[in-house]
């Protein structure tokens, strides 16, 4: 028998739903996770809570403050706390709210953000362009047609893990598959406490993609999860009445490296569900696709590890050609030595590429410009590099690692864990001479702050 006990994420995940009638909600997510990125820095990107996105919701359908908190079963106060010390921040930010004499309020969010655009059926971005790297997308397509199928994706921050993931479930989609998304960065530290925790939040997050009418297993309000239980569920809840192929894309994999006992098994698990695979037919049809930004640095026996089978691709950064495309999707009239001047400060590196050819046109600057003052407080990759300094320098031998690579003429050699770390932070480059600082911009700045 399946519990009745609400699930937290499933209180808010159906609240207010209409505002999708008439906000582009998909964009202002996004953007508001870019803007919730300077209140609170990390080493992975925070993502909006879905009770912040019920809250937002709320306010864009013209709700009170009260009736939303009486909707979310939330006190008048501690919705408004919340509130101050979050979402209105971040929208004010994205906005560019500064008006000093007057506090922001829920009154004013629809107002401001029908000013920024984003009332409206959404309507076609530069930023929703998804450049080709081939063969790496034909590749990742053709392996989640394979029973059993494991797709590991590897890339440092920024350069389109969470893209490529995203453009391969709707391929899913497109041939009749079912798919569910898992980003780590949704698990929180009570999540991630120990194993049964871990696998509670892992199965609840699978059954709310595939069957969300359903519970998790009563009995397990009362016994610990383990894998073996976790992979009954698997057989008798979801596979066994789904029909179709069902596309498992986890995202940012690498947030549970440091819980030794929890990734462990369950990166032990991953691997024994792809080799039930090659037995039994039920197992066919759950493919897995696993990103990631770092070499695995846990203790993990070769025969239980999944890093060793199925299909592995590693993401690099844009060609000179995919960058010039992408220029003329932003409508910019740069002919290729322009391009070069960009490249030669942040090389092909999606975000900071992206991240140029979207401010530049929004500022009315010229490439020039924007190189002039790149590693300074008034350049657009301030808040950026704020965020990598702040994350450097809460670990003072990463800090002496990057003072060493910054400095040196040629590749340096470190301890292989501080090198995965700086690696999937976006800041180095791995080649057999050592590591490189990953761009120009990287250098001259971390050159001057460390």
């Amino acid at each position: 028998m399946a519990s009745t006990r609400n699930d937290p994420q499933d209180k808010y995940a159906d609240k207010f739903l209409e505002a999708a009638n008439d906000w582009d909600l998909e964009r202002l997510y996004k953007d508001l996770e870019e803007a919730k990125q300077d209140f609170d820095p990390g080493t992975y990107r925070k993502r909006l809570t879905e009770p912040e996105k019920a809250f937002l919701r709320g306010f864009l359908c013209g709700y009170s403050l009260r009736e939303i908190a009486d909707e979310c079963d939330k006190t008048y106060g501690s919705l408004r706390n919340q509130l101050t010390n979050g979402l209105y921040r971040y929208v004010a930010k994205l906005t560019g709210w500064e008006d000093n004499d007057k506090k922001l309020n829920y009154l004013r969010i629809p107002q401001l953000l029908e000013k920024a655009g984003y009332k409206g059926k959404p309507v076609p971005q530069p930023s929703d362009y998804y450049v080709e790297r081939p063969p790496i997308e034909e590749q990742c397509y053709e392996e989640i047609e394979e029973p059993g199928a494991l797709l590991r994706i590897k890339a440092p921050q920024g350069m389109g893990k969470t893209l490529l993931i995203t453009r391969i479930l709707k391929k899913s989609e497109q041939q009749g598959y079912r798919q569910v998304y898992l980003n780590l960065l949704d698990a929180n530290e009570a999540d991630l406490k120990d194993l049964d925790s871990f696998l509670r939040w892992f199965c609840d997050g699978v059954r709310r993609g595939l069957i969300p009418s359903t519970q998790l297993p009563e009995n397990w309000q009362h016994n610990r999860v383990n894998n073996k239980k976790c992979k009954d569920y698997f057989e008798d809840y979801l596979l066994s009445q789904i029909e179709h192929p069902v596309v498992l894309g986890m995202d940012v994999v690498d947030r549970i490296f440091r819980y030794s006992s929890i990734a462990e098994e369950f990166l032990s698990m991953l691997r024994s569900w792809h080799e039930e695979a090659k037995v039994y037919e039920l197992w066919q049809k759950l493919r897995l696709v696993m990103a990631y930004s770092t070499e695995v640095y846990i203790p993990i026996a070769a025969h239980k590890s999944p890093f060793n089978v199925g299909l592995s691709v590693e993401l690099q950064e844009f060609s000179e050609k995919q960058v010039h495309d992408l220029v003329k999707v932003h409508g910019l009239d740069w002919d290729s030595a322009e391009v070069k001047k960009l490249m030669k400060l942040v090389g092909g590196h999606p975000y900071l590429v992206g991240l140029a050819l979207k401010k530049i046109p929004l500022q009315g600057i010229r490439i020039e410009e924007l190189l002039g003052v790149a590693t300074t407080p008034a350049g657009i990759y301030h808040n950026h590099l704020q965020r990598l300094l702040e994350n450097l320098e809460k670990h003072p031998k990463l800090v002496a690692a990057m003072q060493k690579i910054v400095k040196a003429t040629e590749g340096v050699q470190i301890e292989p864990d501080f090198a995965f770390q700086l690696y999937s932070m976006g800041l180095v480059k791995l080649n057999n001479e050592g590591l490189t600082p990953r761009c120009k911009l990287y250098q001259e700045y971390f050159g001057i702050r460390l």
